[in-house]
């Protein structure tokens, strides 16, 4: 009869673990989706779950019962989501700074005032706060829980059946993205496993049923693919008239416009998108005919359909996004991709740069753009590391002896302007011709033999467009793989981030405080301090493997299950260890992290896939080995495994805020931040009645 019990909290344990994962990086996908602030303040809902969940665990013995309040919590989170539109937040006004938002950031506010101007920032703070008071309390209900089961085993069992779930977490949700799912059926499958946890599961049933019918009453049938949330509509001849020819089809992914699949071949019907669309997506054809055609950021296939209209004989067509790419083979008038001439890569542009061996006459930059300026569990990077100096000189050796390169992008601030104009001028070592587009606020950039003011003088209409006289000398910092971070404008933390941070993290230490002093639980220094290090060492290992085999849905996934598996790999040896010091660990660490600051992960772009994968993952692998190996020796001499547990999450919180310094100091600085964090943590290791708010004798770790 005992071990049947054990056995069923086994399996608890690790149910509590997938649900409080599964939850994480569906609701953060969501929502960025649906509250478009929060595509660009994408980590504050990681780390409002992970103050949730470690306040959760913290409290796990406390007297109260957050556990059975998480149907009520969950269906207001997926109301208020599932109806942003309604309730008037999907475009929330931002407080813009120093760095470039494409799309409604307004809300609708006249910003002519500075009372205005602080209603707008009002909003923004009181929609934001809560929402992320309601994720916290979410995972709060799910980390008491998570806490309460983690106390029925030894701790490094507890702990392994928690990163067990987790990883098992992490692939159903790769797998939901990959088959397109929408919120409904994530959300019932989240519902139905949770469902056998609920002491009242008549009322708790009945909410999370109610919560469902919600979700599937929400006006509009939007496609999900691994990336975005989809919406496609026709264009007609005539706007004012339904019952219109239908002439094309608008995308817009995560309620912005993204593109048009539009039919520009000679003899087509004209409209007033046409009008534009058609020289544009032809100039690049009056610079030259090519034979061979690159096309990165493909699409739904304009780019492409131009290449053909133009007489390409072979036209190689990449794009992330495999719904967008169905989409266009589809919907698209002049069916480009069925043409025989076509060849398509479902892949990251940065990565077949890598892999590919192809040279090309010519190499066209379609309209890429993901306006996401982080990177962590919570976010994939689709563009930032395309827009780079080393991206775009690895896009530049694909090219043949006088070859073609054009890149176009929508550009509204100046600075942005010169920054592709100096980008591309120092990575071509030759200054590109810039010509201002009519269609969709665009500037093209060619670099190539005949991309030059002579080539185009006595052409009147192309003369008209070069603005290179008009390309301001601003001097902002360039893109690079350590600073990839295209829309900002200065290397700082743009106001709407510290802002928001400050205002979150001075309301989540006043909850700590009162949850932890309700409870009457220790607050363990140590673990916390592991608990930031280690996040800033996850969040550098996902931006080196992502830049070694791109930042597709499928890598990202594959790079945080390898994370967790690292984890249970050092916490399965250190079981079987009998020491009670892994001192050896921190010089591993340190040793590992040093290495990692000083290699440019360019540096293992030329090995071949085999070679790459091995030393990338021993580069990216060995720093989160030896921080599982601290933790997991640490972690098994605890006797209050939620508390630990708990302070762990926190300090993961602090490691995500203290993330945002990579916008400063770029990515391979989180190197030394981390391992600054891990040399505090000597010290304390050696005072374990160190807490910050009550030390319990009771509750320390065994000398």
């Amino acid at each position: 009869m005992i071990q049947t019990c054990r056995r069923r909290d086994a399996w608890l344990l690790f149910l509590v673990s997938f649900l409080a994962l599964y939850f994480e990086l569906i609701v953060i996908r969501w929502l960025s989706s649906e509250v478009r602030v929060f595509a660009y303040l994408k980590n504050l809902p990681l780390i409002a779950s992970f103050l949730g969940l470690g306040l959760g665990c913290a409290a796990a013995r406390s007297g109260k019962d957050a556990f059975n309040k998480l149907p009520l919590a969950l269906g207001i989170l997926c109301l208020v989501i599932a109806f942003s539109a309604q309730l008037g937040i999907t475009f929330l006004p931002f407080p813009i700074s120093d760095y470039l938002i494409v799309g409604d950031v307004t809300g609708g506010f006249d910003y002519s005032s500075l009372a205005n101007k602080l209603w707008a920032l009002a909003k923004f703070l009181a929609v934001v706060m809560c929402i992320c008071a309601i994720c916290a309390y979410v995972f709060l209900a799910l980390g008491q829980k998570l806490g309460q089961l983690l106390d029925r085993f030894d701790p490094l069992k507890s702990y392994t059946l928690n990163v067990g779930g987790s990883l098992a977490g992490v692939i159903a949700f790769s797998l939901i993205s990959f088959a397109g799912w929408p919120p409904l059926a994530w959300f019932a499958l989240g519902f139905g496993l949770l469902l056998g946890f609920l002491d009242n599961k008549r009322v708790g049933g009945l909410t999370l049923g109610l919560s469902l019918l919600a979700i599937a009453a929400v006006p509009g049938r939007a496609l999900w693919s691994p990336y975005y949330r989809i919406d496609v509509t026709p264009m007609r001849a005539d706007d004012s008239n339904p019952s219109s020819p239908v002439v094309g089809h608008n995308l817009n992914v995560n309620h912005d416009y993204h593109q048009r699949m539009l039919n520009l071949a000679e003899g087509s019907f004209e409209t007033d998108f046409t009008v534009k669309a058609r020289p544009y997506y032809n100039l690049i054809y009056r610079f030259v005919r090519p034979q061979k055609v690159l096309v990165v950021g493909a699409g739904s296939g304009n780019d492409v359909a131009a290449a053909l209209r133009n007489g390409a004989t072979q036209v190689d067509a990449v794009e992330i996004d495999p719904l967008i790419l169905k989409l266009g083979k589809q919907l698209h008038p002049e069916q480009p991709y069925d043409s025989s001439r076509v060849r398509v890569f479902n892949n990251d542009a940065r990565a077949f740069f890598k892999l590919s061996q192809e040279k090309y006459d010519l190499i066209v930059f379609g309209l890429l753009d993901s306006q996401t300026l982080l990177s962590s569990m919570s976010s994939i990077r689709l563009d930032n590391y395309i827009y780079t100096q080393e991206s775009l000189k690895e896009a530049l050796d694909h090219l043949r002896q006088g070859g073609t390169l054009s890149l176009s992008f929508a550009l509204t601030e100046i600075w942005i302007q010169e920054r592709f104009y100096r980008m591309l001028k120092e990575a071509a070592q030759s200054e590109p011709l810039c010509l201002q587009t009519p269609y969709d606020a665009g500037i093209s950039y060619i670099v190539g033999p005949s991309a030059n003011r002579e080539w185009v003088r006595g052409k009147t209409d192309l003369e008209a467009m070069v603005i290179n006289d008009r390309i301001p000398n601003t001097e902002t910092p360039l893109p690079t793989d350590d600073w990839p971070f295209l829309y900002l404008r200065h290397k700082s933390i743009p106001f709407a981030y510290w802002f928001t941070l400050s205002v979150l993290f001075l309301v989540g230490a006043f909850w700590i405080r009162k949850t932890l002093a309700a409870s009457e639980t220790p607050f363990n220094g140590y673990f916390f301090l592991l608990g930031a290090g280690f996040m800033l060492i996850e969040v550098k290992s996902i931006s080196d493997l992502s830049l070694l085999f791109g930042s597709t849905w499928l890598v990202n996934s594959v790079v945080i299950a390898s994370i967790l598996f690292m984890i249970l790999i050092a916490n399965l040896l250190v079981a079987k260890l009998k020491c009670t010091a892994a001192n050896w660990a921190y010089v591993g660490l340190a040793a590992c992290l040093l290495f990692s600051y000083f290699l440019k992960p360019a540096a293992l772009a030329g090995l071949g896939i085999l070679s790459k994968v091995l030393m990338g993952g021993l580069v990216s692998g060995l720093p989160l080995f030896f921080a599982g190996i601290l933790f997991a020796t640490a972690f098994k001499k605890v006797q209050n495994v939620p508390s630990a547990f708990g302070a762990n999450l926190l300090g993961a919180l602090v490691g995500g805020v203290l993330e945002n310094l990579a916008m400063i100091y770029g990515v391979a600085f989180l190197n030394l931040l981390a391992l600054g964090i891990y040399l505090v943590s000597i010290p304390v290791q050696y005072r374990p009645d160190w807490y910050w708010l009550r030390a319990s004798k009771a509750l320390l770790p065994e000398k």
